[in-house]
């Protein structure tokens, strides 16, 4: 079998690496300000009304089904990727295609944990 060069790796500056964080952070700001405009008039709205007992009601409904689901959906994916990870299995056949994958596999798996 012969060996291959390693493929070049895309090389991120430190600039870049800044540009791209900012914007990220800039993207999830204004989503989380919209969203947080949208629950403030709610409050404002439903006080005016004299329910806001309802309101915190409905809202703290959402946080924990939100939360317990995104638990339960994170156990569920988490042991999947456990039990697929152990019952891989350990010789395949290499063909052209899985010696392409292999050099990934391998480029990985030391960040796998």
């Amino acid at each position: 079998m012969a060996m291959r060069p390693e493929m070049p790796s895309i090389r991120v500056s430190r600039r870049g690496k800044i540009t791209i964080g900012v914007l990220v952070s800039l993207f999830i700001l204004l989503t989380l300000f919209g969203s947080l405009v949208r629950v403030y008039t709610n409050w404002l709205w439903f006080g005016e009304l004299g329910f806001r007992g309802t309101f915190s009601t409905i809202l703290w409904t959402r946080v924990v089904l939100f939360l317990s689901f995104g638990l339960l959906m994170a156990v569920i994916i988490g042991a999947n990727l456990i039990l697929a990870y152990r019952m891989r299995p350990p010789f395949r056949p290499i063909s052209q295609e899985q010696e392409n994958l292999e050099r990934y596999r391998v480029a990985i798996e030391p960040r796998r944990s």
